[in-house]
């Protein structure tokens, strides 16, 4: 049974056209994170009244996925620093998002987008909290307590051999006033 070009083509044809259909009646192009909804927010630091931040995608994230996905099916995970120094400006790029199908149409997690966080709020530096972590960077510095260390071993050095040689000229003393006796 020769292969009949005219089948093949048409089959493959069919083929096309039935991908087409499903996917025109089963998948849709779909807002799966939008540019003002809070991702997650993150630890600040040297910020007056304010311990965390909101951080949002910088654009929205569109994507092709199944019409039925639920909320439950897309993930979103995030790479962002520990915490963030004030001052942040608002859309200031703190870190990346990657967002995950993981619906029942796909095979563990499929990658739909990666998209920059942004900070969603502008945050001033606090003066009293800067200069408060300054010092104790300082304070707490290897070479600090190093120079501490050594003016304190000084100090030790010289009071003792004060002592000591007070001790002496002491001697000295008593030994002068007996022998003028």
């Amino acid at each position: 049974s020769p292969i009949n070009p005219v089948n093949d083509v048409y089959g493959t044809m069919l083929d096309a056209a039935d991908l087409f259909r499903w996917s025109l009646t089963q998948l849709e192009l779909s807002n799966v994170a939008q540019k003002e909804t809070p991702i997650c927010q993150q630890k600040i630091t040297l910020a007056w009244g304010k311990d965390k931040i909101q951080l949002v995608p910088e654009s929205d994230i569109y994507a092709i996925v199944p019409k039925e996905i639920k909320e439950a099916d897309i993930k979103i995970e995030t790479e962002i620093p520990e915490s963030i120094e004030a001052p942040v400006e608002a859309g200031d790029v703190i870190g990346e998002a990657t967002v995950y199908y993981t619906g029942k149409h796909a095979k563990g997690k499929q990658k739909l987008a990666t998209v920059n966080l942004v900070s969603g709020e502008t945050v001033e530096r606090s003066g009293i909290l800067y200069a408060w972590s300054v010092t104790k960077s300082i304070l707490f510095s290897q070479w600090f307590m190093i120079v501490i260390l050594a003016i304190i071993v000084l100090l030790i050095t010289y009071v003792v051999v004060n002592i000591i040689i007070k001790k002496h000229n002491k001697r000295k003393r008593r030994v002068r006033r007996y022998r003028n006796f």
